[in-house]
C-alpha cells in the first residue's frame, strides 16, 4: 500500500495535470494545423486539377470544333480557279455516274487532290479525307497506310448510316475498317446535301489519328498524375501514357461516370482524385486522375518539421512542468515527512516555509500550533488520569476504613439491642448502611433514589444529634429519582449545609433537596436557611470552583478533605466531555442561607 501511495503522490498528480494542460494543446494543434494544411493541400490541388481539366478540355474542345468546322465547310470550299465547289462534283457524280468514264474520274481526283493535301498538310494530326458520293464512287487522299480499302462500299457500315440519320457523326477511339491501318483513330463524318434541292450527295469523312489528343497532358506531371478521354461507360478511350483503351478507369470510376455530366472522387484506398467532364456535343468524358499519395510524399518534410516542433515543445513542456511540480510540492513532501517522523511531536522554530503569507506558511503554522495544542491536550489528559487514579486510591482507603467501621457498628449494634438502647440502634444502623453503600465498587454511577437513601441515612443520624433544631425536607418526583448520577457527591453538600450553615444559626434550621429534569439534564438543589456566606466568601468560593483539577504529588492528601471544589472536580472530569455545564452552581446571601445547586447531563440509555 505505501508504493501505491508512492505512485499516485501529490507530485506526480501535479506533474501529470500540469503535463497534460501543456501537452494535450500542443498535440491538438499540430493534429489540427496538419490536418488543416493536408485540407488546404487537397482543395488547392483539386482546384489547380479542375482548372487543368477546363484548360485541356478547352483546347480539345478547339480541336474537335476547328475539324466539325473543316466537314462543314468541305463542301463549299471551291477547288478550281472558276470557284467550282465538293457540291458540283458530287452533283455530276450523282446524276451521271453511268456515263462517266474513267477520265473523268480521274480528273475529278486530280481536281479534289489540292485541295485534300492542304487540309492534311495544316492539319497533322489528320489521316485522311474520304469523300463518298451518293452515285457510289469514291475520292479520298491519305497519308501513308491511310489508304481507303480496295472496293470499300460505305453504305453497310454503322458510321455511315448513322450520318445519314444524324447529318454527323463522331466515331469511338479504335481501328476503323475502311482504313489499311491498323492504328486507332478517330473519325468525322458529315452529310453533303444539296442546298438546293436538300437532297443527299454524300458523306465526307475525316479520319484523325490520336495526335488530336496529344496536347491535353501537356501541362500535368506524369509522376503525379494521368489524363485519360472515356466513354459514356467509363471505359477509357484514350491513354497517352500507360496504353489502358478499352479497359474500364476503375469499379468506382465506372459507377460514378456512367450518367454524371462532371465531379470528382477518391478511390476506395484513398490515393487517387478522379475529376471528369463531359464534352457537350461528344459521347466522351476527359478524366483527370491525381495522386495524392504522391504529393503527400512531397509534404513529408512538412510533417516532419511539424512533428519535431510538436516533439521539442513537449520535452521543454515536460520538463517545466518537472520542474513546477517539483517545487510547488516540496514544501507539502517536506511537511509530510516531517509527520511522518519520529519527531513529528516537535515544534517547528527554524523552517524557512514558516515565514511568508502564503498557504504553505499557514500550513506549517497550523502544523505548529496543532502540535502545541496536542501537547496541550495530552498533559491535560495525562493529569486527569492521574487525578481519576488518586481518587480510586482514596476510594480504597476509604473503602478499608469502611469495613473496619462498619464491623465495629455491628458489634455495636449487637450491644445496644441487647440493652434496649434505641436510639444507638437507629444511629448505627443508619451509619452501617451509609458504610454499606460508600464501599460498593460495582460503578460510579447510581440511581438518584439511592444517592438520596445515602442522604437520609445521614440525616437521621443528624437528627439524633441536632433534634428539632435540624428539619428537612426532599421534593423529588419518581420519575427524576430513576436518572442516573455520580456516587456521594450529594451528602457532603448536605454535610456541609449542616456544619457551615445550621451550625452557628440561632433556633431551628431547614434544609430543602428538591431536583428536577430538564431537556438534557439533571438539576439538584440543596437549600438552607442558615447564617450564609458574605461576598466575599461567596466570590472566594467561586473563584475555586473555576481553578482546573490539578495533580501535586501522589500519595499526597489536601487538609481540607471533600469539599465542593472535589465534587464540582469529579463531576467536571466525568461529565466534562458531554456538557461544558455540568458542574456546581453557589448562591447565598448572609442571614439568608445558601444555596448549591448540582447539574449533571443527562445520558443516553
Amino acid at each position: 500500500m505505501r508504493a501505491i501511495r508512492h505512485k499516485f503522490s501529490i507530485k506526480h498528480k501535479l506533474f501529470a495535470i500540469f503535463l497534460g494542460i501543456s501537452l494535450l494543446p500542443i498535440i491538438l494543434i499540430t493534429v489540427v494545423s496538419y490536418r488543416g494544411y493536408s485540407d488546404l493541400i487537397h482543395r488547392q490541388v483539386s482546384a489547380t486539377a479542375a482548372n487543368l481539366l477546363d484548360s485541356s478540355m478547352n483546347k480539345l474542345g478547339d480541336a474537335l470544333d476547328e475539324i466539325a468546322g473543316v466537314s462543314q465547310t468541305f463542301a463549299y470550299q471551291p477547288y478550281s480557279p472558276d470557284n467550282r465547289s465538293i457540291i458540283d462534283i458530287l452533283r455530276r457524280h450523282k446524276a451521271y455516274t453511268d456515263d462517266l468514264n474513267s477520265f473523268e474520274l480521274l480528273q475529278s481526283h486530280r481536281d479534289l487532290k489540292f485541295l485534300f493535301e492542304s487540309l492534311l498538310y495544316t492539319h497533322r494530326y489528320m489521316n485522311g479525307i474520304y469523300l463518298f458520293a451518293a452515285g457510289g464512287n469514291s475520292f479520298y487522299y491519305a497519308r501513308t497506310d491511310n489508304d481507303l480499302l480496295l472496293g470499300y462500299r460505305p453504305e453497310g457500315a454503322d458510321w455511315y448510316k448513322r450520318t445519314l440519320e444524324d447529318g454527323i457523326y463522331v466515331s469511338d477511339i479504335g481501328r476503323k475498317d475502311y482504313s489499311m491501318s491498323a492504328k486507332p483513330s478517330v473519325s468525322f463524318s458529315r452529310l453533303i446535301v444539296d442546298p438546293t434541292t436538300n437532297e443527299p450527295l454524300g458523306v465526307v469523312l475525316i479520319d484523325c489519328n490520336l495526335e488530336l489528343f496529344g496536347g491535353i497532358d501537356k501541362n500535368i506531371l506524369p509522376q503525379q498524375s494521368a489524363m485519360f478521354i472515356t466513354g459514356l461507360d467509363g471505359r477509357i478511350e484514350y491513354d497517352s501514357s500507360e496504353g489502358k483503351e478499352g479497359v474500364p478507369l476503375s469499379a468506382s470510376g465506372e459507377e460514378l461516370l456512367s450518367g454524371k455530366e462532371a465531379g470528382q472522387f477518391m478511390d476506395d484506398k484513398g490515393e487517387w482524385l478522379t475529376i471528369f467532364k463531359t464534352f457537350p456535343n461528344y459521347e466522351w468524358k476527359l478524366v483527370l486522375r491525381v495522386s495524392m499519395a504522391a504529393l503527400e510524399n512531397q509534404f513529408v518534410p512538412v510533417r516532419n518539421v511539424l512533428i519535431a516542433i510538436a516533439a521539442t515543445c513537449c520535452i521543454m513542456f515536460w520538463a517545466i512542468s518537472f520542474f513546477l511540480s517539483r517545487m510547488v510540492t516540496r514544501p507539502i513532501v517536506n511537511l509530510s515527512r516531517i509527520m511522518k517522523s519520529e519527531k513529528s511531536n516537535e515544534v517547528l522554530l527554524n523552517n524557512k516555509y514558516l515565514q511568508g503569507s502564503d498557504e504553505i506558511a499557514t500550513l506549517y503554522n497550523e502544523y505548529n500550533a496543532m502540535i502545541a495544542e496536542n501537547k496541550a491536550i495530552i498533559k491535560e489528559r495525562y493529569q486527569n488520569r492521574i487525578i481519576v487514579l488518586d481518587s480510586q486510591m482514596r476510594a480504597l482507603e476509604a473503602q478499608i476504613n469502611s469495613h473496619f467501621l462498619y464491623n465495629t457498628l455491628e458489634s455495636i449494634n449487637s450491644i445496644a439491642d441487647v440493652e434496649g438502647v434505641v436510639s444507638i440502634t437507629v444511629i448505627t444502623k443508619a451509619l452501617g448502611d451509609m458504610f454499606r453503600y460508600s464501599i460498593k465498587t460495582d460503578s460510579e454511577q447510581v440511581r438518584l433514589r439511592d444517592e438520596l437513601t445515602h442522604v437520609l441515612n445521614y440525616l437521621t443520624i443528624q437528627k439524633m444529634r441536632y433534634g428539632d433544631r435540624l428539619v428537612f425536607e426532599i421534593e423529588i418526583d419518581e420519575h427524576a429519582r430513576e436518572e442516573k448520577i455520580l456516587k456521594l457527591i450529594l451528602q457532603p453538600l448536605v454535610e456541609n449545609a449542616i456544619y457551615h450553615g445550621l451550625e452557628t444559626k440561632e433556633g431551628p434550621g431547614k434544609i430543602t433537596i428538591s431536583g428536577r429534569m430538564n431537556d438534557d439534564s439533571l438539576e439538584i438543589d440543596i437549600r438552607d436557611d442558615g447564617s450564609g456566606m458574605t461576598e466575599k466568601q461567596l466570590e472566594q468560593l467561586r473563584r475555586q470552583l473555576k481553578v482546573p483539577p490539578r495533580f501535586t504529588e501522589m500519595g499526597r492528601r489536601d487538609k481540607g478533605g471533600i469539599g465542593v471544589s472535589n465534587i464540582h472536580s469529579r463531576i467536571r472530569l466525568y461529565y466534562g466531555e458531554a456538557s461544558q455545564e455540568a458542574g456546581i452552581e453557589v448562591d447565598s446571601k448572609p442571614g439568608q442561607g445558601t444555596n448549591v445547586r448540582v447539574r449533571v447531563p443527562k445520558l443516553k440509555p
